[in-house]
């Protein structure tokens, strides 16, 4: 059935409900087994010896057999059914069946996600965004976030709160400075944006709306500024603002703490991030080559609290506009390219673009499979550095007159993973970050897992499908060749990233484990492996 014939609210349980199918199956949480080449039945069974099965129709067809593997969307569009051939949607009612030790913490994030991404369906834009488009009005027409995370509409603690989170007042808070630290140009960027200082003695703090009455709870003694508020825009992490008219803070976006939960973490700022991202900056710089624009961190305000508890509600980030760093250019969060039209015809990608033929697919894939690896990859390869290069951290620059794509800008380095070792010994720096940043690691491994993840099984993996390249393989078969310019079969990148089986990121066990920043993988399929060639994989 069409997506226009469904309701809000199918449409939001259904793209919960195949994130978590596919996650349990990815995880290796549930048996699944395909029936036929386009049915597959996943069984459970409960404390008491009850069984309980899950039927799903899948798009393109899969080998019989157990299926260790699926991505959501591979299942077709509200075809999930219980033993009784009755549509069954609702994650909910999935997790009570099928996720073993799913809490009810946990079903209530599931809730939360439904009911946002509800909202959404029900406040669609009326027109997709264009070449000529401001960065912002892309921004905020990411509709179902993230692509394969069960909580990737998750607002808690506020749902219901979703416009207010698209455009919130940004609130100020006097804290006297023997309580906060400051780093980079702070005061100097800033000192147009913020109201007078109370005393010498105290700084202020710019807080989101929603992160006002937290701060104050946990400094007795703050105090709110009266009387004085600036208008913003939230981007695609919700968190990071752009300043409304821009001309209140030319030239920088904030980053701001913000006590939200979303997919698998509260979205605050960690003294980590706050000491680390000017310094990161000149580094990030260094590394990028031509067609990669770091967008630099400048400067940063946090609580000197040693109580990360705490600290973390308690910051602010500076963050360069890319607008100008790239005047002339279409700068366009990659996450949206991979959007759908308001009526789910059509990826925006082929839309914006004119992408109406197989072969103008190919040719777009080709240069940016091309220019995303010269990006990211030589980084990481040569320095051991490695960019979180998914699709909300990545924008692709497009040139604004031919909409021939230039390059990319790269943001947020609080993923980042850097290999001491190697990039001492390849660059003129050493690493001055905070104590024990989980940023730096003695395990070059890592590195390569986390571009992996990052860049393959995230960002270029759900271009592969919006240009419907995937199921003919032609989409891998373009990646894979951009990727060997690059990594080299016998190098020890290379023995990760073409083995058959690859570390996947298991939200829901990491979710059960209560981590967000220590990850946990398993093990799926190669999505590199699955080129025209190779016809048996």
């Amino acid at each position: 059935m069409s997506l226009i014939h469904r309701t809000a609210l199918e449409r939001a349980r259904f793209a919960t409900s195949s994130r978590l199918i596919a996650s349990l199956i990815n995880e290796g949480l549930i048996r699944a087994n395909a029936d036929s080449t386009s049915i597959v039945v996943i069984d459970s069974f409960n404390d008491n010896g009850i069984e309980y099965k899950l039927f799903l129709s899948i798009v393109h067809p899969v080998p019989v057999g157990n299926l260790t593997s699926l991505d959501p969307a591979d299942i077709v569009p509200f075809h999930i059914f219980d033993a009784n051939s009755k549509e069954l949607l609702c994650p909910i009612e999935i997790a009570d069946h099928f996720w073993k030790g799913c809490t009810a913490e946990l079903k209530q994030q599931l809730i939360s996600s439904v009911q946002n991404q509800e909202w959404i369906y029900n406040h669609l834009p009326t027109k997709i965004p264009s070449l000529s488009s401001p960065p912002i009005q892309w921004e905020q027409y990411l509709i179902e976030g993230h692509p394969t995370h069960p909580m990737h509409r998750t607002r808690i603690p506020f749902d219901g709160f979703e416009s207010i989170l698209l455009a919130p007042y940004i609130k100020f808070i006097s804290i006297p400075r023997s309580e906060l630290v400051v780093y980079g140009s702070w005061e100097s960027i800033m000192k147009d944006y913020l109201p007078p200082a109370l005393s010498p003695d105290t700084l202020i703090l710019p807080v989101h709306q929603l992160q006002v009455s937290k701060v104050l709870s946990l400094i007795p003694s703050a105090t709110l500024i009266p009387n004085f508020e600036r208008q913003s825009l939230a981007q695609a992490s919700v968190r990071s603002i752009i300043p409304v008219p821009a001309s209140d803070l030319p030239g920088y976006h904030l980053k701001m703490a913000l006590s939200i939960l979303t997919t698998g973490a509260c979205r605050t700022i960690s003294c980590y991030s706050a000491y680390n991202g000017p310094r990161i900056t000149p580094l990030a710089k260094f590394v990028a080559p031509e067609c990669l624009i770091p967008i630099g961190e400048v400067a940063s305000i946090g609580s000197n609290s040693p109580d990360e508890m705490i600290s973390k509600h308690i910051a602010c980030i500076v963050r360069e506009d890319p607008e100008l760093l790239m005047p002339n250019e279409s700068v366009i969060i990659a996450q949206c390219l991979v959007e759908k039209t308001p009526d789910g015809s059509i990826s925006l990608v082929r839309a914006i673009f004119h992408l109406n033929t197989e072969q103008k697919c190919i040719n777009f894939l080709t240069r940016y499979a091309e220019l995303a690896c010269a990006a990211f990859l030589p980084p990481m390869i040569k320095h051991g550095f490695c960019f979180e290069a998914h699709g909300q951290n990545t924008l692709a620059r497009f040139d604004r007159h031919t909409g021939q794509l230039i390059g990319f800008a790269i943001r947020d380095f609080g993923g980042l993973r850097i290999h001491r070792e190697q990039f001492e010994s390849t660059t003129p720096f050493k690493l001055d970050l905070f104590p024990n940043s989980c940023i730096v690691t003695d395990d070059i491994m890592e590195v390569y897992t986390k571009v992996f993840h990052c860049l393959i099984q995230g960002h270029m993996n759900r271009l592969v499908r919006a240009l419907d390249l995937h199921y003919s393989r032609k989409g891998w078969t373009i990646v894979r060749k951009a990727v060997e310019k690059h990594v080299g079969a016998a190098s020890p990148a290379g023995k990760l990233w073409f083995k058959e089986t690859v570390p996947y990121k298991a939200f829901l066990r990491m979710k059960l484990d209560h981590k967000y920043r220590d990850y946990i993988y398993g093990e799926i399929p190669n999505v590199l492996m699955l080129t025209e060639k190779n016809k048996n994989f």
